[in-house]
């Protein structure tokens, strides 16, 4: 798997992942409960892989090309 997900995003996700994870404390529904739980989850994943599933279907990067050599 190609990374498409840049190191700012990762930081981004991580905090996003806990906070969508800590949802479950404030809510008394199940249903909301798993869904916070998996949807966090797949966040906190995609962050520590460095790839998400819905960029690759989409054809979405947010890592930085490498700098292309000029040959002179």
């Amino acid at each position: 798997m190609k990374k498409n997900i840049s190191n700012t995003e990762k930081y981004v996700r991580y905090i996003v992942g806990i906070f969508i994870v800590a949802g479950i404390f404030l809510t008394k529904d199940e249903l909301v409960k798993n869904g916070c739980l998996i949807l966090g989850c797949y966040v906190i994943l995609s962050a520590f892989m460095g790839w998400c599933l819905v960029y690759s279907f989409l054809g979405i990067s947010t890592v930085p090309s490498a700098r292309k050599k000029r040959f002179y």
